[in-house]
């Protein structure tokens, strides 16, 4: 093998694994927005209770919550309501078993004020269990965070978020526990809403047991202190495993449609195409809460509407009248709506000229377009050499003829507008003797 081959090999050989360490660096830019399952050890979901719930049961391993003095929201698919004196919900035993060093909870949960401190989840210290005692809960005041643990002797950590929650809103908050891989150092990182709301670390990573979970109170201090959760819990998860930036955002969009009505914007409020003309897709953007889409009346065929992304696209096979169409956001909150006329004119062109004239004097034949393109004038199968590639914006064209046959004369006009062309229906002049002698 020569020498300008073996570089040619060469050369293909490290492109090739160029490209194979980018795949492999870069990965895929696109992300799913599906919940997040792996690492998921419960998952406590409104939609599983009812009105006369006294317990609240995870989806994942039936891990069992009971339920003193909440009461049963049936709003955003379903919800507990706290008081904030003498509510909560409590695990006296170990939940699925789990210690770890790594974990991330999250919840759906909504404060009527910002008043007193509000605790959102607990492991809790009694007598016979001095270690792994750790605390989320909302401040008072500002709406930032607090998550301290302690693994009896030592705080590992103890620290607050950079930003707070909204009252009177629904709020997705939570937190991502992890080593670092150094000693036993670890980083907590808070978010609300899918956006990390601050980072803080500790040299001393306390692992998770689930043993004397508490949703809503501080139970060291029941009756005491005013650290009771007041407003509704409609989730809470809990995952063995760091959840990545990605799962908390893809974990929030997969179910905020449970707390926020959609509320859209179309990129187009109205159309005319013609048809076999494809559509310009028409987008919604959506400010709200995850929903799927609807269209009514239904569209002209060949075109649809996806229903999860609200995108209307396609090529109508039909002409159809002008129609005001009503896109429909709809997620369990509730619905959002948008108006988009559409028009599909079937493209063409009218002839008009007379019945009947006289044989070899002139003839005026006009054509008149439905749309902007260029126009050919032919009679007998002719093209007339006058009249031929005239440009229109759509308004009429004349072209002056002599017939040149006695008898039938067959017109018609030959088009292209916005791409597609035709031929218009034939027009038929009579051409007749003279009635002089030459």
């Amino acid at each position: 093998m020569g020498r300008k081959s073996r570089n040619k090999i060469a050369r293909i050989l490290l492109i090739g694994s160029l490209l194979s360490f980018l795949n492999t660096s870069l990965g895929s830019s696109s992300a799913s927005a599906a919940f997040q399952t792996a690492g998921l050890i419960a998952n406590w979901q409104g939609s599983s209770l009812s009105g006369g719930s006294t317990t609240w049961v995870d989806s994942v391993n039936s891990n069992t919550l009971a339920l003193t003095g909440t009461s049963y929201n049936s709003a955003n698919g379903g919800s507990l309501s706290f008081n904030g004196t003498s509510t909560y919900a409590y695990k006296s035993t170990a939940l699925t078993s789990f210690t770890s060093s790594t974990v991330s909870m999250f919840f759906w949960i909504n404060v009527p004020d910002l008043s007193a401190t509000r605790v959102i989840q607990q492991i809790s210290r009694s007598s016979s269990n001095i270690v792994n005692e750790q605390q989320f809960y909302i401040n008072q005041t500002t709406g930032t965070f607090t998550y301290w643990d302690y693994d009896g002797a030592s705080y590992g950590f103890n620290g607050v978020s950079t930003g707070s929650v909204t009252a009177n809103k629904w709020n997705y908050v939570g937190f991502v526990k992890k080593p670092t891989g150094v000693g036993n150092n670890a980083t907590l990182t808070f978010y609300i809403n899918g956006q990390a709301a601050g980072t803080i670390t500790s040299s001393v990573n306390v692992a998770i047991g689930l043993s004397d979970y508490t949703l809503g109170v501080d139970y060291r201090d029941m009756g005491i202190g005013p650290k009771w959760f007041k407003g509704n819990f409609g989730q809470a998860t809990i995952w063995s495993t760091e959840l990545s930036s990605t799962d908390v955002i893809n974990n929030y969009a997969a179910t905020n449609g449970n707390y926020y009505l959609p509320s859209i914007t179309s990129s187009s409020s109205s159309q005319s195409i013609y048809l076999t003309q494809s559509i310009t897709s028409v987008t919604e953007s959506n400010t709200g809460g995850t929903a799927t889409y609807s269209i009514s009346p239904a569209l002209p065929a060949g075109l649809s509407i996806d229903s999860g992304t609200g995108t209307i696209s396609g090529t109508p096979t039909v002409a159809s009248a002008s129609t005001t169409y009503t896109i429909t956001a709809t997620n369990i909150a509730g619905t959002s709506t948008q108006s988009f006329t559409l028009a599909v004119t079937q493209v063409g062109v009218v002839i008009s000229a007379p019945a009947s004239v006289v044989f070899r004097q002139s003839v005026s034949i006009q054509a008149t377009p439905n749309g902007s393109g260029t126009i050919i004038f032919y009679a007998n199968g002719k093209r007339l050499p006058t009249c031929q590639r005239l440009t229109t914006s759509g308004s009429m064209i004349t072209c002056t003829w002599k017939p040149s046959l006695h008898g039938e004369n067959k017109v018609y006009v030959r088009f292209t507008i916005a791409g597609i062309s035709g031929q218009s229906a034939t027009s038929v002049i009579r051409a007749t003797p003279r009635s002089n002698n030459r």
